[in-house]
């Protein structure tokens, strides 16, 4: 039976998964490599707790307080996060794929090359974060607030980043200025234009390239043809987007 020792009282205390530690007060605890599998954390204090190689899998901890807490390399696979609040965590190599973290505060959380996919990000604060090599395939990320993210290398296809707001954050390795225009060809395949402090950036399905990479890319794989003809009139219907001043 694995035991918890809090950081400042030095109480243990005794868990196993699937224990109820509703609204439990465990600031500093060293919960290193706990079994903590489907425990009711649900409101719990965990502020600067030490859970590095935990198991939290399919874990309740709806509104935790997280801040500056040490989760890296966690299993928080389908754990339930909703309104969790995680500014400064640590949560390297995590493990997050379908969990549900809407709505979380993960303000200047360090998230590289965490697990994320099909994660709930809707509505997350996720400024400052460092998703560099991340995996948010599938992800759903709409309205989350990226703001100077790091998303340099991070895995995005098929991610939902509808009215996502990715001003100043690193994307592909260009700065990102705002988002100019989301368009759909005819085949369901998405494209999404920003403009950057290098100029136009596409991404579209896997591919991310600046606008005339993009241009080049379809006359040498598929020119003279319907598909390219629809995919150039979305490229330049984004160009003459971000020709507009962001009020027009």
């Amino acid at each position: 039976m694995p035991a918890i020792r809090h950081h400042t009282t030095q109480q243990v205390l005794h868990v196993t998964h699937g224990k109820t530690l509703f609204g439990a007060n465990l600031q500093g605890a060293d919960l290193r490599g706990a079994d903590l599998r489907d425990a009711d954390l649900q409101g719990a204090d965990l502020q600067g707790a030490d859970l590095q190689g935990a198991d939290l899998q399919s874990a309740n901890l709806y509104g935790t307080h997280l801040r500056d807490a040490n989760l890296y390399g966690v299993n928080l696979r389908e754990a339930h996060l909703r309104d969790a609040r995680l500014p400064g965590a640590n949560l390297q190599g995590a493990n997050l794929q379908g969990t549900n973290l809407q709505g979380a505060n993960l303000y200047g959380a360090n998230l590289r090359y965490a697990g994320l996919r099909f994660a709930d990000l809707q509505d997350a604060n996720l400024q400052d974060a460092n998703l560099q090599d991340a995996n948010l395939r599938d992800a759903h990320l709409r309205r989350a607030d990226l703001r100077r993210a790091n998303l340099r290398d991070a895995h995005l296809q098929g991610a939902n980043l509808r009215d996502a707001d990715l001003q100043g954050a690193d994307l592909y390795g260009h700065h990102v200025v705002r988002e100019v225009a989301v368009l759909r060809r005819a085949d369901g395949y998405e494209f999404r234009a920003f403009e950057t402090l290098g100029g136009l950036f596409i991404r579209a399905g896997c591919r991310a390239k600046m606008i005339e990479e993009f241009r080049a890319h379809v006359a040498k794989y598929y020119p003279k043809t319907a598909k390219a003809a629809e995919t150039l009139a979305i490229l330049d219907f984004c160009e003459q987007q971000a020709a507009r001043e962001p009020w027009a």
